[in-house]
């Protein structure tokens, strides 16, 4: 009888982990919006689709980069080879940029 309920909690325990492994980034692709503090009118747009592609678009610049979520963190990676690392909660992404300051995106939902 031992020896039956080791490899049952064994694989009990391998689906458990690799259903809380795929479960970390299904809620997070979609399209994001950040309104900048000071410049009335003014957002910047995010977008991250399911297959890790991403794009950021404001008034000044549209960029194309790769994402992964590593919870409770986004990871942006652009093409020059750096990442912007982001905390999300509760539908809210937020990132420190150089230069720009704390930016909060929140997702927009459609009906």
């Amino acid at each position: 009888m031992r020896l039956r309920v080791c490899p049952l909690f064994a694989v009990f325990f391998i689906c458990l982990a690799a259903l809380a492994g795929c479960g970390d980034s299904t809620g997070v692709p979609g399209s994001y919006v950040a309104e900048l503090n000071g410049k009335q009118g003014q957002s910047i747009d995010l977008r991250l689709e399911p297959d890790g592609r991403g794009y950021w678009t404001s008034d000044q610049d549209a960029i194309a980069f790769k994402w992964e979520s590593q919870a409770p963190q986004i990871l942006l990676h652009t093409r020059d080879g750096g990442i912007i690392q982001g905390t999300l909660s509760q539908g809210l992404i937020e990132f420190t940029i150089p230069g720009a300051g704390r930016v909060a995106f929140k997702k927009v939902v459609i009906r």
